[in-house]
């Protein structure tokens, strides 16, 4: 019984990351595309740069939920409500 529970932790553990990161990828490449048409100052460009930095650095390292709690953040000083 408590075998059973394991092997279900770490199978749905191990696809839900998967779902995350496929998540992180379109977060991504929607701030890559508002930056080029953003029209924002230097410091929210700055920190918008910055969050989806440590977001790929993250997503890069498999902390997919870490990952996109900053890349949403990017996303919101962009206006951009994330799906």
């Amino acid at each position: 019984m408590l075998i059973g529970l394991a092997v279900f932790l770490l199978a749905t553990g191990f696809f839900g990351t998967k779902a995350f990161a496929g998540h992180c990828g379109r977060d991504i490449r929607a701030i890559g595309a508002a930056l080029q048409t953003a029209t924002l100052s230097k410091k929210q460009l700055a920190k918008v740069k910055a969050l989806r930095n440590k977001g790929v650095m993250l997503h890069e390292k498999n902390h997919h939920r870490t990952s996109l709690k900053n890349l949403h953040a990017a996303l919101k000083v962009l206006g951009i409500k994330h799906r």
